[in-house]
């Protein structure tokens, strides 16, 4: 096979014009957990499609599929200006989404890739299962931190930036290697962006004496526009990195088994607002909160692991927000009775509690939410929504 092989301290990748090509030590996969890793090979967003192409138990050979195009960090960052790498640095962003998700991407300017403006991954790990595994924040913030800088210095050698050993004469290098949060960083990779577009639009222009008037009015619109585009920066740092951070706590309670926790954590999110990945957690902790028989656990958690249908995710993402009227509508649309059974018990039991409710509207709720019950019930006969 044509291409380049580089081999880091944690895997050997090989990256050809079609493909790229993972190969992991027996010391960094558990063999009989690959059939679930299997799942998380599929095409997502984010994430090239991958294959295992042998798996042993002295190695395992993984291969993700490129589109031609694609271009690696490492590639394109000697190809392009300070400017344009900064811009990239910025797409970054994308990967914080995974900070203490089961599925870890593998942080290195060699496995991430640029196909038209958006970022793709290609191999990831798997919780404690495949390398790279689910990472601690501060080793996050590391990796991150290292990736970042990479992208700004494409000469630098990658496993230097990761062990601390580069070091950069300039002000802004500096002030990134000593940042110790992603909010930090961030702060200077988007006001670093804002000072050097500044910087190009000032040496873009010739000022002529006869274009005076113009050049004037061209300055005012630019400091508006620059002015916006700090308010939207100063957005973005006080709603959206917080957001974040809440997800990745959120995941991290996952990981730890704390399902109530993970509920709690996300309660106040709007579902519109949840990453794809965080859905699923908030989903499968609903499950396991779930007032159900262990064996009805075990198969809802099967189908949710596979590729789930969108109704199913969502049913059980409501059913954790306590948006149960929703959860009815996904029910009765997919005309699933053992969901629709079990959305009318949690509605009977919430109407029980709620005191503000007038006694008459709270009984002709239960009465109705009591018929419903008995329905279905005839309907079911001890199944539920994985039969």
């Amino acid at each position: 096979m044509n291409g380049q092989s580089k081999s880091t301290e944690e895997l050997t990748l090989q990256d050809t014009q079609d493909y790229v090509v993972i190969t992991l030590k027996e010391t960094q996969y558990q063999l009989e957990r690959l059939d679930q890793y299997r799942l998380f090979l599929e095409k997502q967003k984010n994430f090239m499609v991958g294959e295992i192409l042998s798996s042993t138990e002295e190695k395992l050979v993984i291969r993700y599929h490129k589109e031609k195009s694609m271009q690696s960090l490492a590639q394109i960052g000697k190809k392009i200006d300070p400017y344009q790498r900064l811009v990239i640095a910025q797409k970054m962003g994308d990967l914080v989404d995974f900070l203490g998700s089961p599925v870890q991407p593998y942080l290195h300017p060699d496995n991430l890739f640029i196909f038209g403006e958006e970022l793709r991954i290609a191999h990831r790990g798997f919780i404690q299962a495949v390398v790279p595994y689910v990472a601690e924040q501060s080793l996050f913030i590391k990796q991150y931190r290292a990736l970042l800088l990479a992208i700004l210095h494409p000469e630098t050698d990658y496993r230097g930036l990761m062990e601390g050993i580069s070091v950069f004469r300039d002000v802004f290098s500096k002030k990134i290697q000593e940042a110790g949060t992603i909010n930090e960083l961030h702060q200077l990779i988007g006001t670093r962006i804002v000072q050097q577009k500044n910087k190009r639009q000032t040496e873009n222009f010739f000022v002529k004496k006869r274009k005076y008037r113009l050049y004037k009015w061209g300055m005012v619109i630019f400091i508006f526009l620059t002015s916006c585009f700090m308010g939207i920066v100063g957005d973005y740092q006080l709603k959206r990195i917080p957001t974040l951070e809440r997800f990745s706590q959120a995941k991290a309670l996952f990981i730890d088994e704390d399902y109530p926790g993970v509920l709690m954590m996300l309660r106040e999110d709007k579902i519109a607002d949840l990453s794809e990945s965080t859905r699923y957690v908030l989903a499968v902790s609903s499950v396991h909160v779930a007032t159900l028989a262990d064996k009805q656990k075990r198969g809802i958690l099967e189908l949710l692991s596979k590729k789930a249908s969108d109704d199913l995710l969502l049913y059980w993402v409501y059913i954790g927000k306590g948006a149960l009227e929703k959860a009815l509508e996904i029910a009765k649309k997919s005309e699933d009775k053992p969901a629709i059974l079990y959305v009318y018990t949690k509605l009977y039991d919430e109407s029980q509690t709620k005191q503000q409710m007038e006694s008459k509207k709270k009984q002709e709720l239960r009465t109705e939410y009591k018929e419903a019950i008995e329905y279905y019930s005839d309907l079911v006969e001890g199944k539920f929504i994985t039969d």
